[in-house]
């Protein structure tokens, strides 16, 4: 027993030593990352939402999903943070919500009702009332008091009108606003609620007269009405902010060259970038009033195939400039790509090769958006060729708090080399114990090992046993 209780312990204690390295490589390790920028410190005595704004730099040198993004404090602790776009124009709008109402009592004075309703646990302010019934072409005056314990009431509204007018038009409003209160308690007075309507049909009358119709005459029947009520809701609002557009801002191209292909009846316009969000590519051209096809490409990753080559977007390239007739539309939009070598192929046809004298390209603007604790400084850490895309919860909770504030724009320091990075030491140690192919290697032979220290140490019971019993 002796012997497999040491076998165990020696099994668990590689296992713990395994893990532990592990999980010590978890942590920030800015000796991963090529190149570091400062970022400024806030004014602000509070916590503040803060954007770090994404420059050429920084695309140049991150992981295509930005993987290798990493914001530090002073104390090189490892800061959560969220990727947005700018947005460049939104707009807000105005959410009902609606919750049905506790009817406590109803009391009938007259030609009006008087609804006691009662606000339910949990329930935010009441904004408003919503009445939801099946009739049509009415008009109702209300008026509504609320209170805080059902005894002592307080008037809100005196002079509420609910209607629906579409026998005329398609008009309606069903909803009441009230004014800001606590109340948990409400009494609702509905005026008028017996009309008399006119009946849309007529009742016809016909005297006769020796078999002949002597007199005719024609009446209106009138409808006594009771003003249905399915149920009043509890109305609350929120406003909801929306992107109706990104910012979209040109980012000018490393590289150009341009190929023509007479043989193919093609041209060929080559460009190189910094790695940035491209959504679109334009080209510039002294040429005019043409109408070619043309398609967008990016060179694809680790392929020596000088062919190898995939579309991203096709489109027109047109200029039209004839007397006041001026349109053009030189840019090809495609989905957003993060590459670092694009072909423009344009078909010429028949047609003489375009003059091309350039090419920009465009897309949409980057944050790093975060929690800035006051007095405290961070620096943005990129540049790693195998850091695993963090995962944060950073995000939820800054969609949750982003309408109380604007988020403060800090644009980082100049490009400085990590005097600390080291490739090999990280590739050789932490690589490979981030490696999920390593962790299942190691628990494959710790089972193996465990297995067989079981099945030696059984053995040697086994044989003691036998010992015993010859003995």
């Amino acid at each position: 027993m002796r012997l497999l209780s040491a076998s165990i312990r020696r099994i668990w204690l590689c296992l713990s030593v395994v893990l532990l390295s592990a999980n010590a490589c978890q942590a920030a390790d800015t000796d991963a990352y090529r190149y570091w920028k400062e970022v400024p410190r806030t004014d602000s005595h509070r916590e503040e939402i803060a954007a770090i704004v994404l420059d050429a730099e920084i695309y140049a040198a991150t992981l295509p999903r930005y993987a290798d993004l990493r914001i530090v404090d002073e104390q090189g602790a490892e800061i959560p943070y969220g990727l947005e776009t700018v947005a460049d124009s939104t707009r807000e709008s105005r959410r009902r919500h609606a919750v049905p109402s506790e009817v406590v009592s109803l009391r009938e004075d007259g030609n009006a009702i008087e609804i006691h309703l009662r606000l339910p646990p949990q329930h935010p302010a009441v904004e408003g009332l919503g009445f939801v019934t099946p009739l049509t072409d009415y008009e109702r005056k209300v008026s509504v008091r609320g209170s805080g314990d059902g005894v002592d009431w307080q008037p809100l509204l005196n002079d509420g009108l609910i209607f629906d007018y579409r026998r005329f038009m398609d008009v309606g409003n069903v909803d009441i606003l009230l004014p800001t209160n606590s109340y948990r308690e409400f009494k609702v007075l509905i005026q008028q609620v017996v009309d008399d309507q006119e009946s849309p049909f007529l009742e016809l009358a016909k005297t006769l007269h020796n078999g002949h119709e002597d007199q005719r005459e024609e009446r209106v029947t009138i409808e006594r009405r009771p003003f249905r009520i399915d149920r009043i809701d509890f109305l609350h609002f929120t406003t909801e902010r929306h992107t109706d557009r990104f910012q979209e801002v040109d980012y000018p191209v490393v590289g150009f060259r341009v190929e023509n292909s007479p043989e193919q009846k093609q041209t060929y316009i080559y460009v190189t970038t910094r790695h940035e969000p491209l959504s679109a590519l334009s080209i510039q051209t002294t040429s005019r009033n043409f109408h070619r096809r043309a398609v967008v490409q990016s060179r694809i990753a680790d392929s020596n195939d000088p062919l190898a080559w995939r579309d991203l977007g096709q489109g027109n390239l047109t200029m039209l400039d004839f007397r006041e007739t001026r349109r053009e539309t030189l840019t090809i939009p495609f989905p957003e790509f993060r590459g670092s070598e694009y072909r423009i192929v344009v078909n010429d046809y028949d047609n003489p090769p375009l003059e091309i004298v350039g090419a920009i390209g465009k897309g949409k603007v980057y944050h790093a958006v975060f929690l800035a604790h006051p007095g405290t400084s961070y620096r943005v850490y990129y540049g790693s060729d195998s850091a695993e895309t963090p995962r944060y919860d950073a995000t939820t909770v800054l969609a949750a708090v982003s309408g109380e504030s604007q988020p403060l724009i800090l644009t980082p320091g100049d490009q400085v080399p990590n005097s600390t990075f080291d490739r090999e030491s990280h590739w050789s140690v932490t690589t490979l114990l981030n490696s999920r192919a390593f962790f299942g290697s190691a628990i494959t032979v710790m089972t193996v090992v465990l297995g067989w220290s079981l099945y030696r140490a059984s053995r040697h019971l086994d044989n003691a046993a036998n010992e015993t019993s010859g003995e």
